[in-house]
């Protein structure tokens, strides 16, 4: 069993500086609140890091580049069930851009979202590094094709559009990431469409379902998937945290809630044990607060809170 890929974790090296992208995509989810969310995280977790005292972490965080997305209007595209597809494409290209710069220059990519389809963009850049493992921690698939997706909305379609899958425009830029399935590990999965279900259900792609993260215990998950991974022969990982993983209780404010997610517990202990894995984290996304939907702002909070423990906040 092997527990170092040989290639070096940037997420946990703190002489690696922090390129944070943010990308105020609403046009996957197709709702509005959604595009603020990225400047709104962004603040709060700089603010956090400041006020506790997180120096060395403030001080890897490089200036903020924000992604132009064009915003959310009346007409939708000409593409059959995959809203706003050109648009998000055109989007995704130019974040895919700077990430592959980031990432081939060894530097580490935050991504802030902004809805989950901005996933194109920073899968597609992160793949400049290699073969390249992807862990998904979310309450959905998000592998939906518009032949599969119920409402047509393209963030529940980043992983198929990664696989090369989908409208031509998002597997166009998707594709760079050069993904095999056999490289994908889901996280506290609870809410799939039949088609994903059908997809997913004999693998290759690892999927732990929240009701796995209850039973077995996030040490064991990710034990058991970082072994995966450097079996595997991964180059690089890209990490994945939509915050409808969490339970509803716990992050309000959030768009496509699902009930029984991961308590706060469970999410900064899954960060803290994939940072200090074996495994070569080259980028991550934290997407989909939404600060409409909780103007008490506990789950902007809570989402700073998770980004935090993403870059390596600890208790002592």
């Amino acid at each position: 069993m092997r527990h170092d890929s040989g290639k070096p974790n940037r997420l946990s090296d703190p002489a690696v500086p922090v390129d944070v992208f943010r990308v105020p995509m609403a046009l996957g989810a197709n709702r509005e609140g959604v595009d603020q969310g990225a400047t709104t995280l962004d603040n709060a977790l700089r603010r956090r890091l400041e006020t506790r005292g997180y120096t060395q972490i403030l001080g890897r965080l490089q200036p903020s580049v924000d992604i132009p997305v064009t915003p959310l209007g009346p007409d939708r595209g000409d593409e059959p069930n995959a809203w706003y597809a050109n648009e998000i494409a055109a989007a995704c290209a130019t974040l895919a851009g700077g990430v592959a710069e980031t990432v081939g220059a060894g530097r580490f990519a935050l991504l802030l979202g902004g809805d989950h389809a901005l996933a194109v963009g920073s899968l597609a850049g992160a793949g400049v590094a290699g073969r390249l493992g992807v862990i998904w921690v979310d309450a959905h698939a998000d592998i939906n094709t518009p032949e599969t997706s119920p409402s047509g909305n393209v963030h529940g379609m980043p992983l198929a559009a990664a696989l090369g899958q989908g409208p031509r425009q998002l597997a166009a830029v998707g594709s760079q990431s050069g993904l095999r399935l056999d490289d994908l590990i889901y996280i506290a999965v609870r809410d799939l469409d039949p088609g994903e279900r059908e997809l997913l259900a004999d693998g290759p792609a690892l999927v732990w379902t929240a009701d796995d993260v209850e039973i077995r215990g996030i040490a064991e998950i990710v034990t058991a998937s970082v072994d995966r991974l450097l079996a595997n022969g991964i180059d690089a990982l890209h990490l994945s945290f939509d915050l409808d993983a969490l339970d509803p209780t716990v992050m309000p404010g959030t768009g496509t809630r699902v009930p029984g997610g991961l308590t706060y517990r469970e999410a900064t202990r899954l960060l803290a044990l994939l940072r200090r894995s074996g495994l070569p984290i080259v980028s991550a996304d934290v997407v989909e607060l939404n600060p409409l939907l909780d103007p008490s702002g506990g789950s902007t909070a809570v989402a700073a809170a998770i980004a935090g423990a993403l870059l390596g906040e600890t208790i002592l």
